[in-house]
C-alpha cells in the first residue's frame, strides 16, 4: 500500500452505504450521495486496490448449524496465558480467542449448536488445557448494534434450510459480495434468476448480510473492549439499546450469568474508553456496576460470520 493513500468524506460515506449494504449498485449509491455513479466506482476500485475495503456478505452462525453463543472469561495459574489461549483456540467450539487484561486473562465466543454441547465442551476440552484455573460463561440470549450495524428488519429464521447450493453461493460472497449475479451463475453452473432467487431468499431469512470491512489503518477507533454491565432486569432491554447508540460501541449482548449486558467497543484511545465506560455507560439510567476488560491481542476470530438477528429491510440485488 502505498504511503501516500488517504481518504476523505466522500469515501467515508460511500462506506458508510456499503456498510448498510454491499450489494448497492454504483448508481444506487452516487443517487444516495448525489454522486455519479464513475465516481463511486473509481472510489470504490482504489480503495479495493488498496487492500483497504473488502466487501463481504456475512453468514448468520445457524448457516453453520450454530444455535447457542457464550462467552468464556478464563482465569489462567501456573502457565503463561499466551499459550493457553492458543491451545484454547484450537478448539472448533472456539469462534473466537483474545487475551485480554482485567480480571480474567482470556475472553472466548464459544458457539454450539444445543446447550447439550457445552457440559462436555467444559469437562472433557477446555478444562483439560494445564493452565487453564477458573471458567465463568454466560450465554447470549439477544442482541442490539451499535453504529457499525446493518439496518434490520424482520426476525430471523432460526434452523434455516440450506442446501449445498447455497453454501457454495454464501462462500462465494462472503469473498466479494459485489461479484455479478452473472458470474456467480456461470462458476456454479446455474442460471442467473436462480442466484438472483437464492440471494434475495437468504436476506430475507436473514441468514446472509451485506456489508463492508475496512483496513484498522483507516478506523479511528483499532482496539477491542468487553465491558460487562449489572443492569436492572426488568428494563434490561432498553438500557441494551440505549447503550448500544453510545459512540464507539460495536456490539450489545443481553447475557444470561454475573452481567446481564456484554459489550463489544472499539476503540483508539484510553482516555476515550474511559470516558465511555465511566462517564456514559454508568450514566444510563438502570446500569449499577460495570467490568472493563481491553483485548491485548485477538487469536482467532472471524469477521465473516455473525449472528444476524434480523433481516435487512433493503434486499436489492
Amino acid at each position: 500500500m502505498s504511503e501516500s493513500f488517504s481518504i476523505d468524506e466522500t469515501d467515508r460515506r460511500i462506506i458508510e452505504q456499503l456498510r448498510k449494504n454491499g450489494r448497492a449498485t454504483n448508481q444506487q449509491i452516487a443517487e444516495a450521495l448525489d454522486l455519479i455513479a464513475p465516481t463511486v466506482s473509481a472510489r470504490i476500485r482504489r480503495m479495493e486496490e488498496a487492500d483497504m475495503l473488502r466487501v463481504i456478505a456475512v453468514s448468520d452462525f445457524a448457516v453453520h448449524g450454530y444455535n447457542v453463543i457464550i462467552q468464556m472469561a478464563v482465569d489462567v495459574h501456573g502457565r503463561p496465558a499466551s499459550e493457553v489461549v492458543n491451545e484454547l483456540a484450537t478448539f472448533p467450539e472456539v469462534f473466537a480467542a483474545y487475551l485480554v487484561t482485567g480480571r480474567h486473562d482470556i475472553d472466548l465466543i464459544i458457539v454450539l449448536r444445543d446447550m447439550e454441547e457445552l457440559g462436555s465442551l467444559i469437562i472433557e476440552k477446555l478444562s483439560q488445557v494445564r493452565g487453564v484455573r477458573a471458567m465463568r460463561p454466560a450465554v447470549a440470549l439477544e442482541y442490539q448494534y451499535g453504529h457499525a450495524a446493518l439496518e434490520y428488519g424482520r426476525p430471523r429464521v432460526v434452523r434455516p434450510d440450506v442446501d449445498d447450493l447455497d453454501r457454495q453461493l454464501i462462500a462465494i460472497l462472503a469473498e466479494d459480495a459485489r461479484v455479478s449475479n452473472r458470474k456467480i451463475a456461470a462458476d456454479l453452473g446455474v442460471n442467473e434468476g436462480t442466484i438472483r432467487g437464492r440471494i434475495k431468499r437468504l436476506q430475507q431469512d436473514g441468514m446472509i448480510a451485506f456489508t463492508a470491512l475496512t483496513s484498522p489503518k483507516m478506523e479511528s477507533a483499532t482496539k477491542v473492549a468487553f465491558i460487562n454491565i449489572q443492569a436492572d432486569v426488568d428494563n434490561v432491554r432498553d438500557i441494551a439499546r440505549r447503550i448500544a447508540e453510545l459512540p464507539m460501541v460495536n456490539t450489545v449482548m443481553i447475557m444470561l450469568g454475573q452481567f446481564n449486558i456484554l459489550t463489544f467497543c472499539l476503540f483508539k484511545d484510553l482516555d476515550k474508553l474511559h470516558m465511555l465506560a465511566s462517564e456514559e455507560i454508568l450514566a444510563v439510567e438502570g446500569v449499577h456496576h460495570i467490568e472493563t476488560s481491553i483485548a491485548v491481542k485477538t487469536i482467532k476470530f472471524n469477521p465473516r460470520v455473525v449472528r444476524i438477528t434480523e433481516t435487512p429491510r433493503n434486499d436489492d440485488a
